[in-house]
C-alpha cells in the first residue's frame, strides 16, 4: 500500500502483466498498469517513493508440455 493505494501484481501463472491499483478508501479500481514484462510478482516502493516491480518472465508450453518459447525476467 503506498498514499491511500493497494497495488496487485497480476502475475497470471507467468502470462499476466499488469497491476491493479485500488483505491482503499473506496475499494475500487482506480486503474490498471500495462507492463513490459511478463510475469509481475512483487510490488516496492523505495525511500523516495520510486515503485519497483519484479517480473518472473514467462515459460510457454504446447499441448504436450514441451518448452516452445520463453521470456526474460525483469525489473522494472
Amino acid at each position: 500500500m503506498h498514499d491511500g493505494l493497494a497495488y496487485a501484481a497480476n502475475h497470471g501463472f507467468g502470462a499476466g502483466n499488469t497491476i491493479t491499483v485500488f483505491d482503499v478508501s473506496t475499494y475500487d479500481v482506480a486503474r490498471t498498469l500495462q507492463l513490459e514484462c511478463d510475469g509481475p510478482r512483487f510490488v516496492y516502493f523505495d525511500e523516495q517513493s520510486d515503485m519497483w516491480v519484479l517480473c518472473t518472465g514467462q515459460t510457454i508450453y504446447d499441448l504436450d508440455f514441451n518448452v516452445v518459447g520463453e521470456t526474460n525476467g525483469a525489473v522494472l
